[in-house]
């Protein structure tokens, strides 16, 4: 209840000195109010409806404790929410954060979707720093149930040239073969057919034939096999 009066008062504020005086009292205990069922809300209500000068001296401490607060459910909302209200300047500082530990973040049940929704801003530099921190890492990342969905973005959001490097990663694994049976390692094939082009598409359904038998009695195999992209490129091929 009391959250919603402090949403009220945000909404009807007037003037500046007013703005000023709820977010100083508001900052201090920012960490625990992002993190915070009820405060996020209130927190929420901050990025809605003023403006961003404000927020930005909200958010000052934020930075020392970004990854707890990324792999909080309700913190990954509000990040969320300012990373898309951010002015291009001010967003840096935090994405850095996020590059930073993108690897763990991945692994994390709230903290992907953070490492996903900064793929989702298509930013060059950005998207080629989490390529980089993700490199070798792809195959174990496709297996699980967090990381696998990384893996997926970056495979629909990236460039050509970028998600076929990912591509080769995971064709050169001694594991393909249990990526193509795995729970969520077979999406991630199947991702991969989708995106793939001209040789690197060849070298995927050449990679495959192999292991249609053992593909073709098993539940998530069997999807893979039965993609029309697949059918069409073994049906014209001739290896």
């Amino acid at each position: 209840m009391a959250s919603k009066v402090v949403q009220k008062v945000i909404e009807t504020l007037k003037t500046h000195e007013q703005a000023w005086i709820l977010v100083s009292a508001l900052k201090y205990g920012i960490v625990k109010l992002i993190t915070d069922s009820n405060g996020y809300h209130v927190v929420n209500s901050c990025l809605n409806h003023l403006k961003y000068a404000y927020n930005e001296f909200l958010f000052a401490d934020v930075v020392d404790h970004f990854l707890d607060i990324s792999m909080n459910s309700h913190g990954c909302c509000v990040l969320k929410n300012y990373f898309d209200q951010a002015y291009d300047k001010q967003k840096p500082l935090f994405f850095h954060k996020i590059i930073e530990n993108t690897l763990s973040l991945s692994q994390d049940r709230v903290g992907n979707y953070m490492v996903q929704h900064i793929l989702s801003h298509r930013l060059p530099w950005a998207t080629k720093r989490i390529l980089n921190a993700l490199e070798g890492h792809h195959v174990e990342l496709s297996m699980q149930k967090c990381g696998s969905h990384v893996v997926e973005t970056c495979l629909n959001l990236c460039d050509p040239k970028e998600s076929a490097h990912i591509v080769l990663e995971l064709l050169h694994s001694p594991h393909f073969s249990q990526l193509l049976q795995d729970q969520y390692g077979n999406y991630i094939i199947q991702t991969a057919l989708h995106v793939s082009q001209g040789h690197i598409c060849t070298s995927l359904v050449k990679a495959i034939k192999p292991h249609i038998p053992e593909l073709q009695n098993h539940p998530y195999g069997n999807s893979i096999l039965s993609k029309p992209k697949f059918k069409k490129h073994l049906k014209s091929s001739f290896f």
